[in-house]
């Protein structure tokens, strides 16, 4: 998952595998810049 480490008690965001692996995709491509 995903946390904020200036506030570690607020918990995390957990993404499916397959949708962190599109979004990883999608930055390295440059499709959100």
């Amino acid at each position: 998952g995903v946390r904020d480490t200036k506030n570690r008690t607020a918990g995390h965001l957990t993404v499916p595998a397959v949708e962190w692996t599109a979004f990883l995709g999608a930055v390295k491509s440059g499709k959100l810049d």
